[in-house]
């Protein structure tokens, strides 16, 4: 009896043993990732350092836009300032980021006074499952690691994210040449402003539908932000990515608007349909304008703010 409990005991802590050494390799990962491996100075994802800044430093009254790169490509900020009479801060970085991380990283830096925007993808309603966009992210501004949830930490993206930290550092992939996706390439307010010059890219294949109603949990999460917002001081609207018009089926548009209106707390303030424009509109994907489309999406969202107000 006396060597079963041992042979019981041995094991136990063997297995306790190794479950540590796998802990301390991930932990050792981590921290060369995101601690000891040079910053990108360029990466696209590295602008959230810039935006970051701009949480801490812009005066009120501010605007700040939350939501993905449709923000980034599809706002001029300077524009929207001199239509509210806002300062803006254009938090559009990429949708993969989802709700939870995004909010949570500017929230402590929330005043008084301001206002928050929401103008993200529609994926962003549907799941808050993040990707390897999300370390990548975190490489680069190494705070942000406390905002991602345990539930999150996927060891299968992070590895991948953490390869390409390797490759970038050892410049396996040589000089960094990304014309258009890059920190440099965004202004003063957040908004990237490389691709303002260039003929759209005839490369999108683009569908949006309204069969699923947005995730409950996502609801009720942005439902508890809110409240937080109000005990602030802060307000808070909801408004709507652009999409291609012709790209969507509104069979059932009504319905899952109706399902958000009565569900979601924050103001809606503007209706999908405001923002369905002509294909030529966008540049690269579904949701990145060309400065066409993003100097009629800006005057839209100023209407849409201006009302609400």
């Amino acid at each position: 009896m006396s060597l079963s409990i041992f042979s019981f005991k041995k094991n136990e802590w063997g297995f306790f043993c190794r479950s540590l050494s796998i802990l301390l390799a991930l932990f050792v990962l981590v921290a060369v990732a995101f601690f000891l491996l040079p910053k990108s100075k360029e990466k696209y994802v590295a602008c959230i350092n810039d935006k970051m800044e701009l949480m801490r430093s812009m005066p009120s009254p501010r605007i700040i836009l939350v939501g993905g790169s449709n923000l980034a490509f599809g706002i001029d900020s300077p524009l929207l300032e001199e239509l509210t009479g806002y300062h803006v801060i254009n938090f559009g970085i990429h949708a993969r980021l989802r709700y939870p991380f995004m909010l949570e990283v500017i929230e402590p830096y929330f005043k008084s006074g301001d206002i928050v925007v929401f103008g993200a993808e529609y994926a962003l309603i549907q799941t808050d499952k993040p990707d390897k966009a999300l370390w990548e992210t975190v490489a680069e501004y190494p705070p942000g690691i406390k905002y991602i949830k345990w539930r999150e930490m996927d060891f299968s993206t992070f590895m991948l994210a953490f390869q390409k930290r390797i490759q970038r550092s050892l410049n396996l992939k040589g000089e960094f040449k990304e014309p258009i996706y890059r920190r440099s390439g965004f202004n003063f307010n957040g908004d990237l402003v490389t691709h303002l010059s260039l003929a759209p890219r005839d490369t999108m294949h683009c569908y949006q539908n309204f069969n699923d109603m947005p995730e409950r949990s996502i609801i009720d999460y942005l439902n508890r932000f809110y409240e937080r917002c109000r005990e602030k001081g802060v307000k808070a609207m909801y408004s709507f990515p652009p999409f291609p018009g012709q790209d969507v089926d509104q069979t059932h548009l009504s319905d899952w608007f109706l399902f958000l209106q009565n569900s979601l707390e924050i103001p809606l303030i503007s209706h999908p349909s405001n923002y369905f424009y002509p294909k030529d509109y966008f540049f690269d994907s579904c949701f990145h304008l060309t400065a066409t489309g993003r100097e009629a999406r800006t005057i839209q969202l100023a209407a849409d703010i201006n009302a609400a107000l």
